[in-house]
């Protein structure tokens, strides 16, 4: 299995995606995701992707979002992560996420929504903007 990804070369990268292209990209993040292989993932950023989660900091490029996927991923069993297209404008897409795990500290079942917005860039995802609400 390798990452979704778009290249240059590739008509669907042009600004005027349509909502079916991004719509089977969400689709393709989210199957990647649900494999918990961070390698996978990662190989859908740019070397200089940028990820802003909530209030925290903004954790540059893939070596820094590797070490908060593993983080995320150690910390969770029996994840069930839904992600639904909102929005498409250009290389930018607007998505909706609901997560519910098992937090392996405590055995809480646990649940978690929000927004998020990806720019890509040369078919990758350069920024990751993400915006829970839960």
């Amino acid at each position: 299995m390798t990452a979704p990804t778009l290249t240059r070369s590739d008509p669907r990268a042009h600004p005027g995606m349509t909502p079916e292209l991004a719509s089977r990209i969400v689709d393709g993040v989210l199957l990647t995701f649900a494999s918990g292989r961070v390698d996978l993932i990662l190989q859908g950023f740019t070397e200089d992707a940028e990820l802003r989660f909530g209030p925290a900091a903004v954790l540059r490029g893939r070596t820094r979002i590797r070490a908060f996927l593993e983080h995320r991923f150690a910390e969770r069993v029996d994840q069930r992560l839904e992600k639904r297209l909102r929005a498409v404008e250009g290389d930018a897409l607007v998505v909706d996420w609901c997560d519910r795990w098992t937090d392996t500290r405590t055995g809480r079942v646990m649940r978690s929504e929000g927004t998020e917005v990806w720019t890509l860039r040369d078919g990758l995802l350069r920024t990751w903007e993400v915006d829970p609400r839960t």
